[in-house]
């Protein structure tokens, strides 16, 4: 059996198994985080083994999650994991099929299993993406397909980085953002608005939608970075038929409405979460209508960033323009 040791969020994590593949996703999910030097006792510990072909019987559809207290069971592609929460242990069978996709393996067994644990050490995560200018970072926090990961590649071609895609991970005891930000998974169909990625072949699905897989570093050198000093909460709203963007401060009424529009997932079920919420968006939060011009849009953001006054729209949108694609 071989092992792997990452610094993932400031925590040590051991990665055991005896099959490289799973290494291999492994390294693919937390080699940006740093490695934590091997033999030290770790906070994590991992240990995810092949499963034969033949070895019992386990659904090979959609992955379910099942909660019983600080313990939760995932299944499925004929693979299975259990997590304990409070311990910071995780271990599974992973089947033949899932060590043949390396994506799903990454998102749903191993970059799982450490967001699972992070509650109970006193982080937040909340469903947004996240991009970095100047080591501060803006929340993006849409409704699923409101443009998220859409805006965060477009800030990866840019001159922003990129600090999640779907979960930022709040640490209140260091005030800082975390964030797993080494992959992006766009629609196939975003080839329309970035026509590099014409002709990529899905990697995996999720919620029955194919996505693909793209390494951020690959769009633009440096463009990952997994922590950032807190910034503004933007609350983002496509404007069908504009170019241009809007962006405009909300009171804590109209923020907390726009933010429980975006919820995902079980979020809500962590620790005093809407206490913890109606803080980070207390005068902070703006929203954001996009048009169909990302970089225009990502200039208010990096502008609002930056402590710049915010023009909060830039032109009239133009008659019959294209709505951004998710």
């Amino acid at each position: 059996m071989d092992e792997a040791w990452f610094l993932p969020m400031g925590f040590v994590l051991r990665v055991r198994s005896d099959r490289p593949a799973v290494l291999a996703a492994a390294e693919d999910a937390f080699r940006g985080f740093g490695p934590a030097a091997p033999g030290a006792a770790p906070d994590l510990d991992f240990l995810l083994l092949a499963r034969e072909s033949g070895g019992g019987r386990l659904a090979d559809g959609p992955f379910v999650h099942e909660a019983r207290g600080q313990r939760v069971q995932v299944r499925g592609r004929g693979s299975f994991l259990i997590v304990d929460r409070a311990r910071g242990l995780a271990s599974g069978r992973v089947g033949p099929a899932l060590l043949e996709e390396p994506a799903t393996l990454r998102l749903e067994l191993l970059e799982l299993a450490l967001q699972l644990m992070l509650s109970a050490r006193g982080f937040l995560g909340v469903h947004g993406a996240a991009v970095v200018c100047g080591r501060r970072a803006a929340l993006l926090r849409a409704a699923g397909g409101g443009g998220k990961t859409t805006l965060a590649y477009a800030a990866a071609c840019g001159r922003m980085q990129v600090l999640a895609e779907d979960v930022v991970w709040i640490d209140p005891a260091h005030a800082t953002w975390w964030g797993l930000p080494w992959w992006l998974h766009p629609r196939p169909e975003s080839c329309k608005l970035f026509p590099e990625l014409a002709g990529r072949t899905p990697a995996l699905r999720r919620g029955n939608v194919p996505k693909l897989a793209v390494a951020v570093d690959s769009i633009q050198p440096g463009s990952a970075v997994p922590r950032a000093l807190p910034g503004p909460v933007v609350l983002v709203q496509r404007w069908p038929g504009a170019t241009a963007s809007r962006l405009a401060a909300l009171a804590l009424p109209a923020a907390l409405d726009l933010w429980h529009a975006g919820r995902a997932g079980t979020e809500e079920e962590l620790p005093d979460y809407h206490r913890r919420v109606r803080q980070l968006l207390a005068g902070n939060a703006w929203r954001l209508d996009l048009g169909s011009d990302l970089d225009a849009a990502l200039a208010l953001v990096a502008e609002l960033l930056a402590g710049i006054p915010v023009i909060a729209c830039r032109a009239e949108p133009a008659p019959g323009a294209a709505a951004v694609e998710p």
